[in-house]
């Protein structure tokens, strides 16, 4: 989608992957572009609340998050990026792998506003593309992530921020819109074999493309 990034509040997890981004592309990352550029916090509690604190201050017209994720896809895409098209969280309902029960099987909606639809587990962002998910803690081996992805057939990558800063912005009438940098495959839990450089190198040209849109 076309963005105004004057209007436009750019979100970053941690400042691990800002400064990553600053590296790869400083340019792009000028305060001076965006309505702000904010490090909103590992996980999504601290995601959102961020969010949302964010939002009133600076009243964006619109969210973007950037950050690193873990594939599901096969190796060839490590060091790319993908803007998403919808959200999903894991984590928010009851029990835990294969027992696992859902806010909508619960009948719990996560938010219900004032007025449209509830909000479950699943949220649409701003651009076309493929599901992320959102996870309160990462896939730590082969086990996890096959019980993760039999839930969520459809996702190909998994994060811990964008559900939260997804809905922060729903809240406020706000759309989103997420790229994420894969950086290893989901349950791969050695940050040594990780390519968070590329991912991120691949992140901020997208960035990049948003602006040159403009």
């Amino acid at each position: 989608m076309s963005l105004l990034p004057s209007e436009t509040l750019l979100c970053v997890p941690t400042e691990l992957e800002l400064n990553h981004l600053k590296s790869a592309a400083e340019d792009v990352m000028k305060e001076s572009h965006w309505a702000r550029v904010a490090v909103v916090g590992f996980g999504p509690i601290a995601a959102a609340a961020s969010t949302a604190a964010l939002i009133a201050d600076h009243r964006p017209a619109h969210v973007l998050l950037v950050g690193i994720a873990g594939t599901y896809l096969e190796d060839e895409a490590i060091g790319t990026a993908v803007t998403f098209g919808s959200v999903s969280m894991d984590g928010v309902g009851a029990g835990e792998g294969d027992g696992f029960v859902s806010p909508a099987a619960m009948a719990f909606p996560q938010w219900s506003p004032s007025e449209g639809a509830p909000v479950f587990d699943h949220l649409p962002l701003a651009d076309e593309g493929p599901e992320l998910l959102s996870v309160c803690a990462t896939a730590d081996g082969p086990a996890m992530l096959a019980s993760r992805r039999a839930r969520f057939p459809s996702a190909v990558a998994e994060d811990m921020e964008a559900f939260g800063v997804a809905l922060a912005a729903k809240m406020a009438g706000l759309s989103t819109t997420t790229v994420r940098g894969l950086s290893n495959r989901a349950g791969n839990r050695d940050p040594k074999s990780w390519r968070i450089e590329a991912a991120l190198g691949a992140a901020a040209t997208r960035l990049r493309g948003f602006l040159d849109d403009a």
